[in-house]
């Protein structure tokens, strides 16, 4: 999927998991997302976060959902701790600098281990 980036008007392209792309698919031609030119009927990101929030409570996660933790748990858990480059996470999440993406770049120590035992058995080999 492309997008413009409000923030600076760069065009990005971002990668979406085939679920994802099945989303979008279905709300494309709902009237909401027609006249507001957005990707899924929600009418703002307050309304999201109501949203995640119930289903955080539903799901029984103790630690409150929103976009903006959404969009870090990508960065760190999903993207840089699973050995994807910084430079590739900063392209995913439309940022102009690796500097802007070093903020969610917190290592978990179980990645630390991970890398660690690679590099051995590499080394051995």
């Amino acid at each position: 999927m492309s997008s413009i980036k409000k923030k600076n008007k760069a065009k990005t392209d971002i990668p979406l998991l085939p679920k994802a792309l099945e989303l979008l698919e279905k709300y494309k031609s709902h009237p909401e997302c027609i006249s507001r030119c957005s990707v899924l009927p929600v009418k703002s990101n307050q309304k999201m976060n109501d949203y995640l929030k119930e289903i955080g409570v539903l799901c029984g996660i103790i630690s409150e959902l929103n976009t903006h933790k959404a969009r870090h748990t990508f960065a760190s858990t999903v993207t840089l701790n699973n050995s994807i480059s910084i430079h590739v996470v900063k392209e995913m999440l439309g940022h102009s600098s690796v500097k802007q993406t070093e903020h969610y770049a917190t290592t978990e120590q179980e990645t630390v281990i991970r890398v660690f035992v690679f590099s051995t058995r590499k080394r051995e080999l």
